[in-house]
């Protein structure tokens, strides 16, 4: 076995992002990807997009990437939560809460990204460093010689994980009885770098800034509901966002066609077997509720590194049980956390129950307070530091 040769299983954002930064530490990287590998000839506007909070932009920030993709991310500098339970009633009874990074001595939360160009930033990055080997278009075993020959195995293969299935590792798991639909928009008002959030029976409705006067929308209601919205005509669906907007952006028009996908939450049972980690959608899907699904998987990489690079310092096995114990210790307590509480917020958020709406109209009202709780909210939930 060469020693410190690592393979990683899916060539995501996560994935790719490991294998850059484990590369640098002198290791010897092979990614496996069973689909070709985007290019920047692939980009086009999608619906797809995610925030990047600060404290997870650091991992990202040490592929070396950032500084060149940077111009095309775009600032998230306030949150606006609105509940909104009364829609499309009682506007004025909304109850809003603005959050700042000033407040807490930031300049902005984090970013929004592309996720398909920040995949192909990454990708091309990869190509050129001369420790990383990339396969693409193929699939392996567990039986391959790039699984029994290495060091260390990453499965950062997906929600439906190979890697997590050839270790036995059982999911924890909860289907909602929603589905998400993802559209960009185009409106007449600034958004002001500010991702503003309505929460209403349905589930959230979250228009977070996408470039000057754009927004890319994450919209969640129920099954039936999400199906007849998406079988609306185009003049119909702008109009069922212009109201959920509540105006706040002016007029608006749709720049990307909508997408939907129904919500989840998932957690792995374990995170690792013999010479074997799970990062990312192997081991967590979280709903959409506070944008936590990628910056939950950044942190895995930097627990990653940070295990790798201890272990070559104290010349441990960085694929021995002592390493991977560390991993584990490491991501189980965050990992939990998020989904656990992103599941309970989610439950809180999505529900007409008179008593839950109540609830969760004082809550918000209790973090406008000017009280520590409410720089925790955003230093810890935001992950911001």
């Amino acid at each position: 076995m060469t020693q410190n040769k690592i393979t990683i299983i899916g060539a995501g954002i996560p994935g790719v992002t490991a294998a850059l930064l484990l590369a640098d530490l002198g290791c010897d990287v092979t990614i496996v990807e069973q689909r070709r590998l985007p290019t920047s000839a692939d980009i086009k506007p999608t619906t797809r997009t995610a925030a990047i909070w600060n404290g997870s932009l650091e991992v990202l920030k040490g592929t070396g990437v950032w500084d060149e993709f940077k111009p095309r991310a775009t600032a998230l500098n306030g949150l606006s939560i609105i509940d909104d339970s009364a829609f499309p009633r009682g506007g004025n009874s909304m109850v809003r809460q603005d959050f700042k990074a000033r407040e807490i001595g930031q300049e902005t939360f984090g970013y929004n990204v592309p996720l398909l160009d920040l995949t192909v930033a990454l990708a091309d990055h990869a190509k050129s460093h001369k420790g990383i080997k990339i396969i693409e278009g193929e699939t392996v075993t567990k039986n391959h010689d790039l699984i029994t020959g290495a060091d260390l195995v990453i499965g950062s293969d997906g929600r439906n994980s190979s890697v997590r299935e050839w270790c036995g590792i059982q999911v924890s798991q909860k289907k909602y009885d929603q589905s998400a639909m993802t559209c960009v928009i185009s409106h007449t008002k600034s958004h002001e770098n500010t991702s503003t959030e309505f929460h209403r029976s349905g589930g959230p409705c979250t228009f977070v800034p996408h470039g000057e006067n754009q927004s890319a929308i994450v919209w969640a209601e129920n099954h039936a509901d999400a199906d007849a919205f998406m079988r609306l005509p185009k003049d119909a669906f702008i109009h069922a966002i212009q109201e959920r907007s509540r105006g706040l952006l002016g007029t608006v028009d749709l720049v990307v066609e909508p997408d939907m996908c129904p919500l989840m939450t998932l957690r792995a049972d374990r995170l690792t077997a013999p010479r074997t980690l799970l990062i990312a959608e192997a081991a967590h899907v979280l709903s959409p509720i506070g944008a936590q699904g990628l910056n939950l998987s950044l942190r895995d990489v930097g627990a990653v590194l940070d295990m790798v690079r201890n272990a070559l310092t104290l010349g441990q096995d960085i694929g021995g049980d002592t390493a991977l114990a560390d991993y584990e210790r490491d991501r189980r307590g965050d990992m939990g956390l998020r989904t656990r509480g992103i599941d309970g917020f989610h439950t809180l958020v999505a529900n007409d129950n008179p008593f839950l709406a109540r609830l969760r109209r004082l809550g918000l009202k209790a973090v406008g307070l000017p009280t520590p709780l409410r720089s925790m909210v955003m230093e810890k939930g935001l992950n911001v530091r």
